[in-house]
């Protein structure tokens, strides 16, 4: 009877010893790891990618590169959306090739006010509007030309010798005549005061004075 009591207690003892260890592994490591593992590595992992890729798409390569150089093609990071051909308009960006074979943009002259003449070469009026642009200042100042002399359409050969003849330190030849037609209405010519920020602040179609683009950017 004695020996009996001894194994029950002896049992009662060793089912107790395993009952702790049970519970003891449950809140072990291995219990939580796999818990951490589960809920951990995936969430933990898409999030940071998440970030990731936010932060190098959105913050630096996209915005960076659009803002700063593709738009604006100026660096300065303001981006310049075109309206129209209009007084109060944001300017659309015109673009050529100028008498020496260079790109030439507008958007790239922004910070400093711009003065455009566009039209024809056998027009009497726009050859007097030559004559005066190159000596005007406090702007930069280009002419786009369409037509030549003999009233074909220009080459950038014939632009170099007509910049150097008026001493017009930009001539864009047209020679599709796309420019004529979409930066003049096909009504040439037509002449555009910009200020900094590449708004339309002044048009005139028709023969122009100096002292009338003059007095325009001294208003800026």
């Amino acid at each position: 009877m004695r020996t009996l009591k001894l194994t029950r207690s002896a049992t009662l003892v060793l089912a107790a010893t395993l009952s702790l260890t049970a519970c003891a592994t449950r809140g072990s490591s291995t219990f939580g790891g796999g818990g951490t593992a589960g809920l951990g590595m995936p969430n933990g992992t898409d999030q940071g990618d998440a970030g990731t890729t936010g932060g190098t798409t959105t913050g630096g390569t996209d915005s960076g590169t659009d803002s700063g150089g593709t738009d604006t093609g100026t660096g300065t990071g303001t981006t310049f959306t075109g309206t129209g051909y209009d007084v109060t308009d944001v300017a659309y960006d015109l673009t050529g090739v100028a008498q020496d074979g260079s790109d030439w943009s507008l958007y790239a002259h922004a910070g400093t006010p711009v003065v455009v003449i566009v039209g024809h070469m056998d027009d009497p009026g726009f050859v007097s509007m030559m004559g005066w642009l190159g000596s005007t200042t406090g702007a930069t100042v280009a002419a786009v030309v369409g037509r030549d002399e003999n009233s074909a359409q220009s080459t950038v050969t014939q632009a170099a010798g007509w910049a150097s003849t008026y001493g017009v330190p930009t001539v864009i030849a047209d020679t599709t005549g796309d420019l004529i037609n979409t930066w003049a209405q096909r009504n040439p010519p037509k002449t555009y005061v910009i200020d900094t920020t590449m708004t339309i602040v002044w048009t005139q179609f028709g023969t122009v004075a100096q002292i009338q683009v003059n007095d325009q950017l001294a208003a800026l």
